[in-house]
């Protein structure tokens, strides 16, 4: 799985306001990067929120706020995983020293147009240009082994300069971060659920430990090159949300919030409890920045499960089966029954809200 993701923001050019062409983009300031530790679930949250983004084109078709998106591949293999997923398979993780020397990326578009007389008139058009830069958690984990003391991108730097310079120059030129949080890598519940799958010289194996400094590192980063543009907002991703449900009582009792982990109403002062409660060094990092546009997104995928609630996985693998939606389930209409499998669907629509958001700001 990588380790960096990164989404640029992007706003039409003055040329392009009659054309629409989604493939004429040009760069604005805005760029969030998307960081977690390996096994994390970054490559099936980016593979959900296209998912979802397929949803939200299909259905605003006809509205006056239509939305659409193109992917360039690149070396990746994202339109696959988004199939997958459908099937009722998580993606495979990136394999070690596999690198996308053709870096893939997402488009996506947000237009306000108004209908008259026959003819679509845009008022207004917003993009925002996801490119994709993959590093395996082994790949990572092979700089640490060879800087043992290395805790910044610029020791990184000094040990390979072809995967880190793409790595800072993405840190660089970012305004936001998007932090990938894996629930059951909780610490502190009395028990452990999960832990991180990494015990080697340089890297802890306590998720909370990684995550804090992977975000001071990018503090850090960004204080001593001054040309960088300022953070101005942060999306904490908390993968894994379902697998709380077991222990969701008491949680309750620790962060004296009621929590529900497939409540989606659950506020977000709960979900930053949860972080400030079980993640403690992670949330001070972020807290320490001053920055009010945090935002949390709950993301989950149900699977299959055994008269004993055992997830069951696909044969001759440990990879669990998604759960999916019935076709002829008499709840929903078939058309959307079709491909759908139970995930959380409405955050990854709230996520791309947010997205929007961001792509936009000044």
């Amino acid at each position: 799985m990588s380790w960096f993701k990164d989404l640029i923001g992007y706003e039409t050019p003055q040329k392009n306001q009659a054309v629409g062409a989604l493939l004429d983009a040009q760069p604005d300031k805005n760029q969030i990067t998307m960081i977690g530790t390996m096994g994390a679930g970054k490559s099936s949250h980016i593979a959900g929120l296209i998912k979802a983004a397929d949803r939200k084109v299909s259905t605003s078709r006809d509205t006056e706020h239509p939305f659409r998106y193109i992917i360039d591949e690149g070396s990746s293999n994202i339109i696959h995983d988004v199939s997958a997923l459908r099937a009722g398979h998580f993606p495979p993780k990136t394999g070690a020293s596999k690198r996308s020397y053709m870096e893939p990326g997402v488009t996506f578009e947000w237009t306000h147009v108004k209908r008259v007389g026959g003819q679509t008139l845009t008022l207004s058009r917003k993009q925002a240009r996801m490119p994709i830069l993959d590093l395996a958690g082994e790949d990572l984990v092979k700089l640490i082994e060879k800087v043992k003391e290395a805790r910044s991108l610029d020791q990184i730097s000094s040990v390979d300069a072809d995967n880190a310079e793409r790595i800072t120059n993405k840190v660089n030129q970012s305004s936001g971060l998007m932090l990938i949080i894996k629930a059951t890598r909780a610490q502190g519940l009395g028990f452990e659920i999960e832990k991180e799958p990494c015990d080697i010289n340089g890297m802890s194996i306590y998720s909370d430990a990684n995550l804090s400094r992977m975000v001071n590192g990018v503090i850090r980063y960004k204080h001593q090159h001054p040309e960088s543009p300022p953070l101005k907002a942060i999306a904490i991703v908390i993968t894994a949300w379902d697998g709380l449900a077991p222990v969701a009582k008491k949680i309750s009792q620790i962060t004296g919030q009621e929590f529900n982990p497939l409540d989606e109403r659950i506020s977000s002062e709960s979900l930053d409890r949860f972080v400030y409660a079980f993640f403690p060094s992670t949330h001070a990092a972020i807290t320490s920045l001053g920055i009010s546009n945090i935002r949390y997104f709950p993301s989950y995928f149900l699977v299959e499960r055994d008269s004993h609630s055992e997830p069951i996985c696909w044969e001759n693998t440990t990879s669990p089966k998604i759960k999916r939606v019935d076709l002829f389930d008499s709840n929903r209409q078939w058309q959307d029954n079709a491909n759908t499998i139970f995930d959380s669907e409405k955050w990854f629509f709230k996520e791309l809200d947010w997205l929007q958001e961001f792509a936009t700001l000044g």
